[in-house]
């Protein structure tokens, strides 16, 4: 009787809010990790902008700014691909609830799409 109490009013409880966390963190990484990707993209090109007019006009000082601009997106880059791991982390926490709880395991999507690049 005491065994079924503990599961019904501790580990229930528990494991509903962990699928809720779960679910809602793998989303928000998700997320994250594209604004990311995109802000890369834009700076990138901004950068490049900025390296094109340097040379075209000789300004020294786009040169420099293009130069930071590159060192800002292999930082967001690094960043991009902890946000993704941390995305990864969330999908197998989250199937293996599902398992714990006897229900279908979401696919992994996120690893199939990196397949395809």
């Amino acid at each position: 009787m005491e065994q079924i109490e503990i599961k019904k009013n501790i580990i229930d409880p528990y494991i509903t809010n962990e699928l809720r966390n779960a679910i809602l963190w793998q989303d928000r990484w998700h997320i994250i990790t594209r604004m990311i990707d995109l802000l890369e993209q834009i700076m990138l090109v901004i950068s490049s902008v900025f390296i094109f007019a340097a040379s075209y006009w000789k300004i020294p000082p786009l040169s420099f700014a293009a130069c930071a601009i590159n060192i800002l997106v292999i930082a967001l880059k690094r960043f991009s691909e902890y946000t993704s791991r941390e995305e990864k982390e969330c999908h197998i926490v989250l199937n293996s609830f599902l398992k714990y709880v006897g229900a279908v395991p979401v696919p992994d999507l996120i690893a199939n799409d990196e397949d395809k690049k």
